[in-house]
């Protein structure tokens, strides 16, 4: 079984939250991210539930790279890989725009041929650490996106 939980990096509770002089943003110099509290319950369920019936939790975010060490967070505490998207433009996008990009990414792949070696989910030397999103509903150039996987170290 394969799980996939979805996390966010959002401003730590105590964060004194200002909204930055355009007005259509938080500031956000100075401010400490942590991993949302929410999805640190699902991430404890996934493990539980890996446990009990075996298989891989896989963890998912879309951010900048100050998403890492919520990343690294998620693997220490159990988790088998992570998979970050980091997009240009994530912050011009709705939630339909996100849930896109998150949904391609973990999409099946489907194998060109029935050798192990030509499939990258079976082949561990195919594995690429980055690549670039195949989502038909993408709106932007497909070089804007960046996609990696990450594993334990």
């Amino acid at each position: 079984m394969k799980i996939i939980v979805a996390i966010k990096q959002v401003p730590e509770r105590d964060a004194q939250i200002r909204i930055d002089a355009a007005g259509k943003w938080i500031e956000e110099s100075g401010l400490q991210y942590a991993l949302n509290e929410s999805d640190a319950y699902a991430l404890e369920e996934a493990l539980q539930l890996k446990e009990k019936h075996g298989g891989e939790v896989v963890v998912l975010t879309a951010g900048p790279e100050r998403v890492g060490p919520t990343i690294r967070e998620a693997l220490a505490k159990g988790a088998d890989r992570a998979i970050h998207i980091d997009c240009a433009d994530l912050g011009s996008r709705d939630a339909l725009g996100v849930a896109r990009l998150l949904a391609a990414a973990v999409k099946p792949k489907t194998p060109t041929s029935s050798s192990p070696a030509s499939n990258p989910t079976t082949s561990a030397r195919a594995k690429p650490a980055s690549f670039s999103p195949s989502c038909s509903a993408c709106p932007t150039p497909r070089s804007s996106c960046t996609w990696t996987k990450q594993k334990p170290a």
